[in-house]
């Protein structure tokens, strides 16, 4: 690939990155061509975009994020502006999947840098809208109590 090629790929990528809630970087050793492609088609599905990117070409599309550590050996790189949670759960399935062999490193969520272990927490946490009815659901918790106590007090009131 020649220079023009290369500034062009980091120009292009850099665009398609830029204004994403959430970047993940994946390491993969020794995974085979289709279980990439079963990894593609699952993220593709929700909607998360993935791609493999030349390491040193990676470094210079993601220099403002602040993860170009996290670029060694081969790298998949997976980003999108949807719920970086749910993100997070659908690639954690094939890391526990094909255990070694392909390995979260690290990423970026709204220009906040991660490690790999927040990355695994992310995973094991449920989706943003699984956590927002949790917790309207504790917050209901003590109204709907006290509605059943006043309810059987007035109950019993009645028979009296």
């Amino acid at each position: 690939m020649n220079r023009a090629r290369k500034e062009a790929l980091v120009k292009s990528l850099s665009e398609d990155m830029s204004g994403n809630s959430y970047v993940y970087v994946y390491g993969q050793n020794n995974v085979s061509v289709s279980e990439l492609s079963l990894i593609r088609l699952d993220a593709a599905y929700a909607n998360i975009n993935m791609k493999f990117i030349k390491n040193t070409l990676a470094k210079r599309v993601v220099s403002d994020l602040k993860i170009d550590p996290l670029f060694e050996k081969v790298s998949v790189v997976f980003y999108g502006s949807g719920d970086p949670l749910e993100a997070a759960q659908v690639i954690s399935r094939y890391e526990r999947e094909y255990k070694g062999r392909f390995v979260a490193k690290g990423g970026s969520i709204d220009s906040f840098t991660c490690d790999k272990a927040m990355v695994d927490r992310m995973a094991s946490v449920g989706s943003v809208d699984g956590l927002k009815a949790m917790l309207l659901g504790m917050l209901q918790a003590p109204v709907a109590n006290f509605a059943r106590v006043l309810s059987l007090a007035s109950e019993k009131i009645g028979k009296e």
